[in-house]
């Protein structure tokens, strides 16, 4: 069985057991870092794009022409932040900006998702991407971040290991917290196969969405419908 723990702001964890995955979503909030980290003191397993340590791949790698790219470290923009040479505050934000602004609202730490919410419908749900990242290998150093990549993890982890998963959400209101447990639901829900007994397991797992968007639905500053 995969859960799903959907929580309030909280800071990134650092070590994640294998049947833990974690996704932080965020509008503009990151933890407060008190002192640059360096790569070598960091305890974090890294995803596809970090195997060889803080020396990126070609395909971990993005530059551009705005002010963010100009800004981020090195003048490029990386897909894990475990490549960041400096983790300070200045140098992941100016690195989630300068994907944000070429619509890449995924990125990594590590074995973490870190989603932005783009307040735009994008399309990158539709089957050409559940069919890109379905059974690809744990966080494929050839693909972009995206949330199939931790729901295919979760997926596989649970029916060929046969492991109980959890993926826990955290971020504070309007970050997407509802729509991040909806996505990993339609991954899940295409994936599965198409038996009655799946079906009906599908059915179930697609209509707890009203159920949840039901959970609170109190006003905040930056949700009218907060859930």
């Amino acid at each position: 069985a995969t859960h799903f723990q959907v929580a309030g702001p909280a800071q990134l964890p650092f070590s994640q057991p294998d049947t833990t995955s974690t996704l932080h979503s965020s509008s503009t909030h990151l933890p407060k870092m008190t002192t640059p980290l360096k790569r070598s003191n960091s305890l974090i397993r890294g995803s596809g794009h970090s195997l060889n340590g803080n020396r990126p791949g070609r395909e971990s790698i993005v530059r551009g022409r705005s002010a963010s790219f100009k800004q981020a470290e090195g003048g490029q923009a990386v897909y894990d932040l475990i490549l960041l040479n400096n983790v300070t505050d200045e140098n992941v934000i100016n690195n989630i900006k300068s994907l944000f602004e070429i619509d890449q609202v995924y990125s990594y730490i590590g074995n973490v998702v870190i989603a932005v919410n783009p307040f735009k419908e994008l399309p990158i749900y539709d089957q050409a991407a559940i069919d890109k990242y379905r059974g690809r290998s744990a966080f494929d150093p050839k693909l972009a971040p995206h949330i199939f990549a931790l729901a295919d993890n979760t997926f596989n982890d649970m029916r060929y290991r046969g492991r109980d998963q959890v993926v826990i959400i955290s971020g504070e209101s309007g970050a997407g917290k509802t729509e991040s447990s909806k996505k990993i639901m339609q991954y899940v829900a295409a994936v599965s196969g198409s038996t009655d007994k799946v079906n009906e397991v599908k059915n179930k797992l697609l209509n707890t969405n009203p159920v949840l968007e039901a959970f609170g639905n109190a006003k905040t500053v930056r949700n009218d419908n907060s859930s």
